[in-house]
């Protein structure tokens, strides 16, 4: 529309872009129906569009500026000739008549009718302008300063940031930071503005930090994971320097272009006013300065701000086993706890306009959780001097987590558990129900079934005095304490707390039941597995995916129906089986690392393939569980692994299943974690897969597959990469760039220990 005024065509502009769609779609049925077709309205559309309701709901709409529908032709033709001149003033950098014809359009209230096309073309002119004057001095009066920057602020807001950026760098080279901050004032506030009316009108809900963390209490379990492969991957990507792709808690706040919040941090530094550069950075949640910018740990200001956030980088981190990528963080959180000019503490006292940030008491479990996990005791070591050096107070969740870690971690360290209790209680730490749990399944772990038994009494006893526990938490523990039996053979006396359970409480949920399944399948007792589900059946519980696939593990053995005796009994307990619980299913089989349940996990396949049932129809998850676990499986012998893969990728084909970017980025980083020649050669399998596919290869892809081979420490084959990748034009990004480096210097130093000129 807008086009023919640019253009000067004399004609009307209609200004129905400026309506809302609702409106906009009536408006245009009774203006202009009628006009454009010489049938008769019909009679429904009539009646809709003439309802009083509907009427008297259009008469509610405000009046926009400057007019309804049309400009009259005057008006058309003053804007067409009006813009022509601003064209021509701008190319020839005429400020003063820059700023008077903008000053018209405003007055006029035309600013509203500039399209992308004329936004894009002022912002960029304008921009030329201020990068053309002398850095000495700016050619322009007050009047005509504050116009230009009222200019470049309109034009930044409306998606045009190229004058504003450059208006402001014009000032930061005149050494006149006092004007760049003003003027990024007045654009953050407008931009601010609007950024939280438009959150408020489309959030309504938002998530508490204990719904998006979960419970962080309950560690992890190899027999209950709580994602597939593919959810994991999907949650985040880990970088090399610990940057993680995290749905971002900042909504609400501004995203200020990179470059202008460039501008106004390179400002602050001209002042050398650091921390008010680093809050600045902190009031947006613009996602990345540019590279040469030293902020510091302005990144790490931004995780340990929101507490979801941090607690979702350690989390993720811990589950990808990024060991090198947590110490680092956590060296940058210390060190910044040391420095003399800190913006961060551990007292909310403290707080001021210089020191900003407060270390969350949580992070110091979540950091000790996570070093154990990656069984890194000595950085559990180094994290815990730190502690008593920073003035740390070891309470009952840091205890909590350091015994849970040291009982995951297996039978040697069941002595560390009992010591570790005993320092915990000298000091006069009150033990929860969770530092229960972990201390009795360290013990059970360890063989102490005897004094496991005593802590667990012990517990009982002290429950009298423990108000308000929850029965979750309870029941936590007393699975912890079945469990523990069944696994040193204590089949009576498992059976036995689980009639106290039923009797007394707490009372038992599926997980308990589970429990009892797997014991009984792994002894292969079918009569006691089935008793087993009778109580479930009893108790109103329903099977869950560990149910149903223990129980297709032990019928397939001795019954060639076992699928359909699974799927019957789903029916029974009313459970709806869909495609997400057979891929479950299937990846709790392939997880058990055998040729048996491998064919059960592909015969179940097979099943989900015939089915007329859709809602139970393989996806794209599925098939991508099935090949990375393969990918992974050392176990399976590699011919037959590469016949399954060309199996499973052509009933893909057949599906009319596309491989996508998601999949191959899961499928290049499982054929990596194969310590064996064939990993190797499936990740590039999978990458040249990518390229056949025309599917672009991004940052993510590069990422893991050099990072892999530098893990693996296949330094030609990298090296051949990154001239491939080099030879493409794709442009790096830091974190690419650093493994790009590592690589670079590695083959430099193969070559020359190899004599290879």
């Amino acid at each position: 529309m807008l086009r023919h005024a640019a253009q000067r065509v004399h004609s009307h502009i209609t200004l129905d872009f400026l309506l809302p769609r609702s409106a906009l779609r009536v408006r245009t049925i009774v203006t202009s129906f009628k006009s454009s077709y010489a049938d008769p309205i019909p009679p429904k559309i009539l009646n809709q569009v003439t309802d009083p309701a509907f009427v008297e709901a259009l008469g509610r709409i405000p009046p926009l500026p400057a007019a309804v529908h049309t400009l009259s032709q005057p008006d058309a033709e003053w804007f067409n000739t009006t813009i022509a001149n601003l064209r021509e003033a701008l190319q020839d950098k005429d400020i003063s008549n820059t700023c008077r014809l903008w000053s018209s359009l405003s007055q006029k209230g035309f600013l509203g009718l500039l399209g992308p096309a004329h936004l894009e073309m002022c912002s960029r002119h304008l921009g030329a302008m201020c990068n053309s004057l002398p850095v000495g001095a700016a050619d322009w009066n007050n009047a005509n300063q504050q116009e230009i920057e009222e200019m470049a602020i309109h034009l930044a807001l409306e998606g045009h940031p190229q004058s504003l950026r450059d208006y402001m760098i014009f000032h930061v080279k005149r050494k006149a930071p006092d004007v760049v901050h003003r003027v990024y004032a007045q654009y953050y506030s407008r931009l601010r503005e609007r950024s939280e009316s438009e959150y408020n009108e489309g959030n309504d809900d938002v998530g508490t930090v204990e719904e998006m963390v979960g419970d962080s209490g309950q560690p992890y379990d190899a027999d209950h994971p709580s994602s597939t492969l593919l959810d994991i991957e999907n949650r985040s990507l880990v970088m090399d320097n610990g940057d993680l792709r995290v749905p971002h808690e900042d909504a609400g706040l501004p995203l200020v272009p990179g470059d202008i919040l460039f501008a106004e941090v390179a400002a602050y530094a001209l002042q050398d006013r650091y921390h008010e550069a680093l809050y600045a950075f902190l009031q947006t949640k613009t996602r990345m300065l540019r590279p040469n910018l030293s902020l510091g740990l302005a990144r790490i200001a931004r995780l340990l701000r929101k507490k979801t956030t941090i607690a979702n980088q350690i989390s993720n981190l811990t589950q990808s086993r990024a060991d090198v990528s947590l110490m680092r963080l956590y060296d940058q959180i210390k060190s910044e706890l040391s420095a003399s000019d800190r913006w961060l503490t551990l007292d909310p006292a403290e707080l001021d306009d210089k020191v900003m940030v407060v270390v969350p008491d949580f992070i110091w479990a979540s950091f000790l959780t996570a070093f154990l996990r990656c069984r890194r005791l000595d950085l559990a070591e180094v994290l815990w001097d730190d502690m008593t050096q920073l003035g740390v107070k070891t309470d009952v969740a840091i205890w909590t987590a350091l015994l849970t870690g040291y009982a995951e971690l297996g039978p040697a360290m069941s002595d560390k558990v009992a010591a570790a209790w005993d320092i915990m209680v000298k000091q006069g730490v009150t033990p929860e129900p969770l530092t229960y749990r972990a201390l009795i399944q360290g013990l059970f772990v360890g063989g102490q079934t005897t004094e496991a038994l005593l802590r667990f009494k012990e517990f009982q006893d002290a429950l009298k005095h423990l108000p308000n526990v929850e029965e979750s938490t309870r029941l936590l523990l007393y699975n912890t304490v079945l469990h523990g039996l069944l696994f040193q053979s204590m089949e009576d006396d498992a059976y036995a707390l689980l009639r106290r359970m039923q009797t007394e409480g707490p009372s038992p949920d599926i997980v308990t039941f589970n429990t009892f399944m797997r014991y009984h399948q792994r002894k292969g007792d079918l009569k006691k597995l089935a008793s087993i589900l009778q109580m479930i059946d009893s108790q109103g519980l329903v099977g869950d995916v560990f149910t149903f696939s223990t129980l297709l593990r032990s019928l397939l053995p001795v019954r060639e129906d076992a699928i359909e005796i699974v799927s019957n009994l789903m029916v029974q307990q009313g459970v709806k089986a869909n495609t997400a619980l057979y891929t479950g299913i299937i990846d709790h089989l392939l997880r058990q690392e055998n040729i048996t349940d491998f064919k059960a996990a592909m015969a179940l396949l097979t099943k989900m393939e015939q089915s007329e049932d859709k809602e139970i129809a393989p996806n794209d998850i599925t098939y991508t569980n099935l090949l990375a676990r393969i990918v992974q499986a050392r176990w399976l012998d590699a011919t037959a692994a590469e016949d399954f893969q060309r199996d499973i990728m052509q009933r893909m084909r057949s599906r009319n299943i596309v491989p996508t970017k998601p999949m191959y980025h899961i499928l290049l980083r499982a054929s990596l974690s194969n310590p064996e020649p064939r990993g190797v050669r499936n990740a590039l399998l999978y990458f040249r897969g990518m390229q056949a596919d025309r599917l672009m290869i991004g940052h993510d892809a590069w990422y893991v597959l050099l990072q892999g081979l530098a893990q693996r420490k296949e330094w030609e084959l990298a090296n051949q990469l990154v001239s491939e990748m080099n030879g493409s034009g794709f442009v790096k990004t830091a974190a690419l760039m650093k493994v790009v480096n590592k690589i670079k210097m590695r083959w430099r130093a193969q070559e020359a220990s190899t004599g290879v000129q």
